[in-house]
């Protein structure tokens, strides 16, 4: 059975930037011990927890929907420096697509180059990149780009999106 690789960005897809600091630092009050110094581990455990609800469902929404694919997730957001796949899988592990977590990309000149070296490593053209900045991606995987707006994260017309690309590049 043929694998589906959703290449996924975090910042701006399930996670929305602006306005961060100002909840960041009662969140990281919560989860640390009192008086112990905050790390940036701490910091990265913090922002997990502000990831958007609606977001994490439609992903949600697109794993169930794609389930029967055998689907896997490869990180390709800057994310990835966290650690390695399973330390990255730990600090996710409060949502359900850690379970999908299977690499992370490497660095290259832009994401799209990362995504496509990948690909290069693991041959398959069963896979969708969502993400909400191009960074060379459009030029590489028009076909399976799947562009999010960073004010709106990931919505459920992207998922729609997604699942009908994916349909097309397995006709």
């Amino acid at each position: 059975m043929h694998e589906l690789i959703i290449f996924l960005d975090v910042d701006g897809v399930l996670l929305q930037r602006a306005g961060l600091e100002a909840v960041l630092n009662p969140v990281l009050q919560h989860i640390t011990v009192t008086g112990s110094e905050i790390t940036t581990f701490h910091e990265y455990l913090a922002e997990v927890r502000l990831f958007s609800i609606e977001a994490l469902t439609n992903l949600n929404l697109l794993l169930t929907e794609c389930e029967s694919q055998n689907v896997k997730i490869v990180l390709s957001s800057n994310w990835r420096y966290v650690g390695d796949v399973e330390l990255i899988k730990y600090v996710f592990g409060i949502y359900k697509f850690s379970d999908y977590i299977i690499d992370k990309t490497g660095v290259a000149a832009n994401r799209g180059l990362e995504i496509a070296n990948w690909l290069r490593d693991n041959p398959t053209r069963n896979y969708i990149v969502i993400d909400d900045v191009d960074h060379g991606i459009a030029k590489l995987h028009q076909k399976q780009f799947i562009h999010v707006d960073p004010q709106r994260l990931l919505s459920r017309n992207n998922v729609i999106s997604a699942i009908k690309k994916i349909k097309d590049t397995q006709e």
